[in-house]
């Protein structure tokens, strides 16, 4: 092939096959090849350029992904051929027995020719198999046998690229082998430039393949004098020695293993012996065995666990720094180091309580055991009896046996189901109490309450507190009557109501509630609040204030009225029967401006209508005035209509007559006319 120079294109690449030339214009084309009659989907593509790479096998089975009988040949990716052995020769060699077997001492050595000459045939069998011939030559008492390969079939894949032609023996009785391409294979390389070399290197590697293969078979040739059979019937005892030694049986946690082997059998023995201590599991669930002080002890020594002596048993409960936080002892019969010492019966659950619940905190604690302690606080308990606390929180206890009395000091008539009595049971440490409690709603039904007691004597501060006033030796001062006696109040409520009565000699009077209403004994009531609803009493504050807002309503009123009076409309004209009026008024400091409009629907009737605004409220007013009296027989018709309407009238009866008037002097001014004409003739 010659490269492109300048404006002149490169010349095709030509491949010289002998007898055929092939020229290949483009190297980037690929070629498609298998081995061993491949399926299509299995074949591999190579560029021309790069072209096809024959190389030997390395010695493993994966290497051609097809090899499985005799020499195969498979195609690899990038144009790479590749030729190995098949996999059960593969196995042979890879199988053999270890090479220490071949190494064997004179000992050894000396064995296997014994075991040879005494087993003879029997023991070792050779014969030729298929494309191998076996010669057995004596020499003393060693029989040599020399394997040889003979011809071996050698054929290339069905409807393969590749053809493999046999040659003659040769004088070592090597039968050699020429492997070409088939006519079809020449031909599709046809197309191909450039390959002459890489084809030609392809003879090298066959070559070097074959020496390989010679070197394979010399190596069975050693193997096959050296291998153990398969189920070991011929191994020596050299061998036996290296099986044993592979044996190896190792005590721990206690457990002690010694081995003797057996001089003639070959055979270890293993003796296994358990020692006085041993330890098995780890941390928490470890259980440890000691022997010697017959002690078992289960869990970690170092944090909790629980020790079983001879003495007892041991429950050990460790802190986080490795102290003892508690420890229970089983010994003699007796247990001891229990923690639940204190004893809270509202924590413990009844029978009853358990049964229902059985998994509550309360339940559980009835599963544990009582220690001396709380049975004696329980008899304690019982012995002193049980202790009763008033208000005064002063403890007594009474005895089982004897009596508690109870008394309320009242000796005359009693009332009932005015007092009741409320139980709380016991609860976080506190003793269970029964409360004492009067009603809501007391029932005295005939009977009265009296309250008796000194009026202090009260001071006002400068900023307006009040405070009891003291005597020198820090005693309360008591209000004094007239008498000069301290003021005794006496208040006694019973069906009647209720009464305040001071001591006589007070000179305070009497103040009583009853039915009838209140007698205040002519105090005034201080210290009311406002009342709210319509029944409720007023307050002096309250009184004042709605005077006064109806003082200042009166006002506004005065000012508006003022306003609303000093509008006054004129009187009637039948051409303007409507009109506009304002005014001002002003009372007390209040002012107000009305605004008004009056309208005549005749000059006996008026309508009228008025607004006034200011401080406070607005006022409207709306009137109308109608205008009656006399006979309408004295007036004449034409004037009936009042004194405006008859000016008018009287106005159109004086034009009238001015008309006639001037008529009526028109015609006597004609009359004298024609007189004096009649005269004059």
């Amino acid at each position: 092939k010659k490269e492109a120079e300048g404006t002149n294109p490169a010349t095709p690449a030509t491949v010289d096959f002998g007898n055929t030339k092939v020229v290949a214009p483009n190297l980037e084309t690929s070629i498609t090849y298998r081995a061993n009659s491949a399926e299509d989907a299995d074949a591999k593509t190579v560029k021309l350029q790069k072209g096809l790479n024959f190389v030997s096998g390395d010695g493993t089975t994966a290497t051609a992904e097809a090899a499985k009988a005799g020499i195969t040949i498979a195609a690899d990716k990038d144009g790479k051929v590749v030729f190995g052995l098949n996999e059960a020769t593969r196995n042979a060699i890879d199988n053999a027995a270890d090479k220490n077997l071949s190494n064997l001492s004179d000992a050894g050595t000396n064995k296997v020719k014994e075991l040879a000459k005494t087993a003879a045939q029997e023991s070792v069998k050779v014969a030729s198999g298929n494309n191998v011939i076996v010669k057995a030559e004596t020499k003393g008492d060693v029989t040599t046998y020399t394997v040889n390969g003979r011809d071996t079939t050698v054929k290339a894949a069905d409807n393969g690229s590749i053809s493999v032609t046999g040659g003659e023996l040769n004088t070592k009785g090597e039968r050699e082998y020429i492997v070409d391409l088939t006519a079809d294979a020449k031909a599709e390389l046809g197309k191909i430039s450039n390959l002459n070399t890489r084809l030609g290197s392809a003879e090298g590697k066959i070559t070097t393949l074959q020496s390989d293969m010679m070197n394979a078979k010399a190596d069975i040739e050693v193997l096959k004098g050296n291998t153990a059979t398969k189920d070991l019937d011929n191994i020596s005892d050299k061998g036996k020695e290296v099986i044993t030694g592979l044996i190896d049986v190792k005590g721990e946690n206690g457990v002690t293993v010694t081995s003797a082997p057996d001089t003639k059998s070959k055979v270890k023995t293993f003796t296994v012996k358990i020692g006085d201590s041993a330890t098995f599991g780890k941390g928490d669930k470890a259980v440890a065995i000691d022997g010697t002080t017959g002690t078992v002890t289960v869990g970690d020594k170092d944090k909790t666990n629980t020790a079983i002596t001879p003495e007892g048993v041991t429950v050990t409960t460790k802190n986080a720094d490795g102290t003892d936080k508690s420890k229970v002892e089983i010994k003699d019969g007796t247990i001891s180091g229990l923690t639940n010492t204190d004893w809270d019966p509202t924590k413990v659950a009844t029978a009853e309580d358990a049964k229902k619940d059985p998994t509550s905190a309360i339940a559980k604690e009835r599963g544990k055991a009582a220690t001396q302690g709380q049975i004696k606080d329980v008899v304690d308990k019982i012995v002193n009896g049980r202790g009763f606390e008033g208000d005064d929180n002063k403890k007594v206890s009474v005895a089982l046996g004897d009596t508690l009395g109870i008394k309320g000091g009242a000796t005359g008539s009693l009332t009932e189901n005015n007092i009741g009595v409320v139980s709380t049971e016991a609860k976080d440490g506190k003793p269970a109490t029964m409360t004492v409690k009067l009603a809501k709603d007391v029932n005295m039904k005939d009977g009265s309450t009296s309250y008796d007691n000194y009026v202090p004597e009260i001071k006002t501060n400068p900023d307006g507190s009040k405070e009891i006033v003291k005597n020198a030796d820090g005693s309360v001062k008591y209000q004094t009557g007239k008498d000069g006696k301290p003021i005794h109040i006496t208040t006694t409520v019973n069906a009647g109501g209720v009464t305040i009565a001071p001591n006589q000699g007070s000179g305070i009077p009497t103040v009583s509630l009853t039915a009838d209403g209140l007698d205040n004994g002519g105090n005034q009531i201080h210290n009311v609040a406002a009342g709210t609803a319509n029944t409720d009493a007023a307050t002096v504050g309250q009184v004042r204030a709605a005077a006064h807002a109806l003082n200042n309503r009166v006002n506004e009123a005065g000012a508006h009225a003022a306003a609303l009076a000093a509008m006054n409309p004129l009187s009637y004209d039948p051409l303007k029967k409507s009109q506009v009026m304002a005014g001002v008024g002003s009372y007390k400091g209040n002012k107000a401006l009305a605004l008004g409009v009056a309208h005549y629907a005749n000059e006996d009737t008026l309508f009228n209508v008025g607004v006034a605004v200011g401080d406070g409220s607005n006022m409207v007013n709306a009137g109308v005035t109608y205008r009656f009296g006399g006979e309408d027989s004295a007036v004449p018709e034409r004037y009936k209509g009042g004194p405006i309407s008859s000016v008018y009238v009287m106005q159109d009866e004086v034009s009238a007559l001015k008309a006639e008037n001037a008529e009526m002097k028109a015609q006597m001014k004609m009359l004298m006319e024609r007189i004096e004409m009649l005269a004059a003739k």
